[in-house]
Order: C-alpha cells, then sequence, then structure tokens
C-alpha cells in the first residue's frame, strides 16, 4: 500500500529536477 504514494514522491522529485535543469539551461545561474 506504500508504492503507489513512493511511486507519486518520486514522479514529484522528477518534476522537480526536470524543472530546475531546465531553468538552469534556459537561465544559467553561474
Amino acid at each position: 500500500e506504500m508504492v503507489p504514494a513512493l511511486l507519486e514522491h518520486i514522479q514529484a522529485s522528477l518534476q522537480e529536477i526536470d524543472h530546475e535543469v531546465g531553468v538552469g539551461v534556459k537561465n544559467p545561474r553561474n
């Protein structure tokens, strides 16, 4: 019963990482 919550958490984390990468590519911070 924990699997769906875990998958949801992983998916949310991946979306967050993807967003960070996308923003980094469009607007380099360094």
